[in-house]
């Protein structure tokens, strides 16, 4: 039996499984182009890490009331997404980011958030999947999407998957420690 810090590729990682849902980051919120409208106020309360009652009710102001366009609405569906994974509902936070996808279908930030919501509610091969197309889009923060999936990949018993996407993320933002520590519990055992 091997510790945590002892553990190989080739062995389970229960300790990753168990805070999988605590690690599922959401990619950073949808810009709008509108200067101060309830849109805006939407994407402020989301980059701005509020997630509250007031911020969910902004969004869905925003989505009743503003006179917003297509690429902004969308933009919009997915803050609100996630704001409502933030707050459990991840039924709900993955038909915004489907909304979203409807009218924005190369939309790569609604990808990453759908990914991760699959990923909190412990769908991991869906997870995955969402993951993989999101990964074909322009994201602002890929090294999430990497991390994710490799959360995703470990939890399926995939660590050498998991192993180079921790890997690629750490690569990507060097600055970046969550993914520094994930390596340091991976040590390579000669066959």
């Amino acid at each position: 039996m091997h510790t945590r810090a002892q553990r190989t590729i080739r062995l389970g990682a229960a300790a990753a499984l168990a805070c999988a849902g605590l690690f599922a980051l959401s990619a950073q919120a949808s810009e709008l182009t509108l200067g101060t409208s309830l849109g805006y106020g939407c994407y402020e309360k989301v980059k701005f890490g509020y997630t509250d009652l007031d911020a969910l009710q902004l969004c869905n102001r925003a989505l009743s009331e503003a006179h917003l366009g297509r690429k902004d609405l969308a933009a919009t569906y997915v803050n609100r997404g996630i704001i409502r994974a933030a707050r459990g509902d991840l039924e709900g936070a993955i038909h915004d980011y489907d909304t979203a996808l409807k009218m924005k279908p190369d939309m790569g930030e609604a990808l990453a958030n759908k990914g991760a919501a699959y990923l909190r509610a412990n769908n991991f091969r869906q997870a995955i999947s969402v993951l993989n197309k999101a990964l074909d889009y322009t994201l602002t923060q890929p090294s999430h999407v990497y991390y994710n999936r490799a959360i995703a990949y470990e939890s399926l018993g995939e660590h050498e998957k998991a192993y180079r996407d921790f890997q690629q993320a750490a690569k990507l933002q060097p600055d970046w420690s969550w993914p520094q520590r994930e390596l340091q519990r991976y040590q390579f055992i000669a066959h």
